[in-house]
């Protein structure tokens, strides 16, 4: 079982245009989404991990979109840490809009690689 290590809150004020799917759709796409929990799980792990470290890659991204992100309206994207062990690290991200619906869900899981290997 996991416990919430810790967590950080992001706002982004407004999504563009050019984050949405095409003209017809107009919602928010699906690859952005994911960058922001990529970026927000990823920078939450860095903050607590207690040896700071920061040659950790991405193992898996799983995103889910229970509703459509609209351009122009704020998101709010939380991402909690679930666990830093010696080699992996566990994450998930709530990407809300300003009704606090969700709009996405995330899981990221990332692991440690020694800094002599990140060179190569």
């Amino acid at each position: 079982m996991y416990t919430d290590v810790g967590h950080i809150v992001f706002k982004y004020n407004d999504p563009r245009k050019f984050h949405c799917n095409g003209r017809s759709i107009g919602s928010v796409h699906g690859g952005a989404l994911a960058t922001w929990t990529d970026l927000t799980t990823s920078l939450a792990i860095f903050a607590f991990d207690q040896k700071q470290r920061s040659e950790w890659v991405s193992l898996n991204i799983s995103q889910d979109y229970p509703n459509a992100a609209l351009p122009g309206k704020a998101l709010y994207m939380k991402a909690s840490v679930k666990k830093i062990g010696k080699s992996l690290a566990f994450a998930d991200c709530q990407i809300l809009n300003e009704n606090m619906k969700v709009v996405s869900t995330g899981t990221h899981k990332m692991t440690y690689i020694e800094p002599r290997l990140a060179r190569m």
